[in-house]
């Protein structure tokens, strides 16, 4: 089994999963092996530049990692039994978003999701390509643990005046459950699906929150949604926040839901609903070990 990504917030659930079920696992790192998971000795790292060499005899590909990838290793395989791969539930809400770089991206994860159905229809392997919403769960998320890490600097967190929008957060774990159960029971037809967590809250209600898991009390600052976002905009031009953050200032009054239920019926999945703690905003720790 070939992993993409092994190093992300999923893999770091996903792999000490893998190696308990018996997966021989060969993980790809350009860096190597990550601190956290010095101690899982049976996990064969591999640079991509090795990877023509290992998937002749690959069977299973997992992918937590850039979905526009996927399609070129998928290509390489000789025979692929099965391919599951982690998108973005941003694929359907960021389409047609007023930020160049993030139509862009979306354009190329649409066009990945399309590729790999293709090659999945032409191959006659089993594929499914997971559609997450908004992830946290080690610290390694550029999105609510930001959040959490300004609260935890300044006290208090600036929002928008509207941020009524609904939110769906997934924990990692659950989404690397998921993978998981992919691998025990691949689905006989491709299946591309959202997959949400377990509770729709407002923006604001999700942000009070991170609040309660760093153990303060909420102390939110709302602002004219325009004016927000332009500060916002102002800190990017300083690198001081992400590309398009003031366009995320405006979905903060959008709903960002997604209908789940394919993907929750086919793997029996119950993701859990936002009860953040505040070790799921911190660094990973080292994963104990784990043989194959």
């Amino acid at each position: 089994m070939l992993v993409l990504g092994a190093s992300s917030q999923v893999g770091y659930f996903l792999l000490p999963r893998l190696l308990a079920c018996g997966a021989r696992v060969q993980a790809v790192s350009r860096s190597g092996t990550p601190e956290f998971f010095q101690s899982l000795s049976a996990v064969n790292w591999l640079h991509p530049e090795t990877l023509p060499e290992v998937l002749p005899g690959t069977t299973h590909l997992v992918s937590a990692g850039p979905l526009e990838l996927v399609p070129d290793w998928v290509a390489s395989m000789c025979e692929p039994e099965l391919v599951a791969a982690v998108s973005s539930s941003s694929v359907l809400s960021k389409r047609d978003s007023s930020v160049p770089q993030e139509r862009a991206l979306m354009r190329a994860m649409a066009a990945a999701e399309q590729r790999l159905l293709a090659q999945s229809q032409s191959r006659a392997f089993s594929l499914c390509v997971l559609q997450p919403t908004l992830i946290y769960g080690c610290g390694l998320d550029a999105n609510l643990s930001l959040l959490a890490r300004f609260i935890e600097r300044f006290g208090f967190l600036p929002i928008a005046r509207e941020a009524w929008g609904k939110r769906q957060p997934l924990h990692a774990e659950d989404l690397a459950q998921a993978l998981l159960q992919l691998l025990l029971q691949p689905p006989v037809e491709a299946l591309v699906s959202p997959l949400a967590g377990g509770e729709m809250l407002s923006y604001r209600a999700m942000a009070e929150r991170l609040f309660l898991a760093l153990k303060r009390r909420p102390r939110l600052m709302p602002l004219p949604t325009s004016a927000l976002a332009r500060a916002v905009d102002a800190a990017a031009r300083f690198g001081m926040a992400p590309v398009g953050s003031g366009a995320m200032v405006y979905r903060q009054r959008e709903d960002m839901i997604f209908d789940d239920r394919l993907a929750r019926n086919f793997l029996q999945l119950q993701p859990r609903t936002f009860d953040p703690q505040a070790a799921d905003f911190q660094p990973p720790k080292a994963v104990p070990g784990v043989s194959a």
